[in-house]
């Protein structure tokens, strides 16, 4: 048994010598690319937990990296309605791959795209209320989405705005979620509850 065992083990070894010499795979573990990358060339990123593959131009993931899902597990009374931008209270971890979701704030730990998307239960919305607008708001720039009053509101005062986007960011940027009811009282709920209100941010692409 032993003597299979050594045999098995010397032909993984073997196999393995093969893709490292032609590039295929490396066991280079570190933030930064191998010094002599390659097109092809794939190597664990063993500080933020990602896969990397080299393209000829550029780092590109192709496995692991951060994923949050977060969502208000309460009911934020009276948070906006004549035009204050709220801060959406996200206190409330399903999961968080990475550990960089933090007082309702997720802070990139890789330059990428992430793909974010939300979803925001608003209640107790009037029918003097004009506007409704979230923001996913990054260190770089804020994704904008705008909801007319009106007819977009049930008659229980309740309406949902969501959107998704491809958000850019960069190693150490930011990423808040806000949202701002104007034209009337402020007397709007932000709506507790995992189907409720919710933020995703997937692995950068």
């Amino acid at each position: 048994m032993g003597n299979i065992l050594t045999g098995a083990f010397a032909i993984v070894d073997e196999n393995l010598n093969y893709l490292k010499l032609n590039k295929i795979l490396t066991a280079y573990a570190a933030a930064a690319a191998p010094a002599d990358v390659v097109e092809g060339v794939r190597w664990w990123d063993n500080v933020n937990d990602i896969l990397r593959i080299y393209d000829g131009a550029a780092q590109r993931i192709i496995g692991g990296g951060p994923a949050v899902l977060v969502y208000n597990g309460v009911d934020d009374e009276t948070a906006t309605g004549d035009g204050t931008v709220a801060t959406v209270d996200l206190d409330t971890e399903v999961y968080d791959f990475g550990g960089n979701f933090t007082a309702d704030t997720f802070t990139a730990p890789v330059d990428g795209k992430y793909p974010v998307k939300f979803n925001i239960e608003l209640e107790l919305v009037g029918g003097a209320h004009t506007s409704i607008e979230a923001l996913i708001v990054t260190s770089n720039r804020p994704y904008e989405f705008v909801l007319g009053g009106g007819n977009s509101i049930n008659a229980a005062g309740e309406v949902t705005i969501s959107g998704s986007a491809d958000v850019e960011m960069e190693a150490a940027d930011t990423l808040t979620l806000t949202v701002q009811v104007s034209g009337g009282a402020k007397t709007v709920t932000i709506g507790g509850g995992s189907a409720k209100t919710s933020l995703s941010i997937g692995t950068p692409i």
